[in-house]
């Protein structure tokens, strides 16, 4: 099967798989097949996979909530990570600051010096990894006058020894899908299921 045929094959299974998909985050959930629809419609040069693409972001602001947990793999910090890389290479515009803003307000409410778990999927390591990506930006100094819990985020990232860089392509790397299974055991998300495949296939 070649490689515009099973990009096909995913792209059709995972717009009527997403219909009842409820997870939202960025490994399992909505915002991970997000980034495989928005690398699609360019690499098919097609604003329909774009729009599908924008329905399901609108979706997740929409479910986005505070009883949400704040993990990188299912959470709040995933997404909002997904969304500063989906600024970074062009698919949307905007000011990641205001888009985000209320992932930032339930961010800020922890104190991450005494969070319990250190781990990058479920703790403190994800979440900084998406405040290192957040806060990378040139308006940054700017946003810090008008929102002061930016300057506690900044204060977490100097005072921690940490330095987790999530990279796409090299997560992707590692991605155990096997396209030939029955379709009815496929996994939807990019960790090991058909997006995170459908990626690796179009980042090399």
């Amino acid at each position: 099967m070649n490689k515009d045929l099973i990009l096909s094959r995913i792209s059709n299974f995972l717009m009527v798989s997403t219909a009842y998909m409820k997870e939202n985050g960025l490994f399992h959930g909505k915002m991970g097949i997000v980034l495989f629809f928005m690398h699609y419609s360019r690499y098919r040069n097609s604003t329909d996979f774009e729009n599908f693409a924008n329905m399901l972001l609108d979706e997740i602001f929409e479910d986005v909530v505070f009883d949400m947990p704040i993990d990188f793999e299912d959470g709040l910090s995933g997404i909002g990570w997904g969304i500063e890389y989906l600024l970074e290479h062009n698919f949307v515009g905007g000011n990641t600051f205001d888009i985000l803003e209320d992932i930032d307000s339930k961010l800020s409410a922890y104190n991450f010096f005494n969070y319990p778990d250190r781990s990058f999927r479920r703790g403190t390591e994800g979440v900084f990894c998406y405040l290192r990506k957040h806060l990378s930006g040139k308006v940054l100094e700017k946003e810090k006058k008008k929102k002061e819990y930016l300057k506690v985020f900044s204060k977490y990232l100097l005072a921690l020894d940490n330095e987790d860089v999530f990279e796409l392509k090299s997560f992707l790397a590692d991605c155990d899908f096997d396209i030939n299974l029955p379709i009815s055991k496929w996994r939807l998300g990019i960790d090991n299921g058909c997006a995170g495949y459908g990626l690796k296939l179009m980042l090399g």
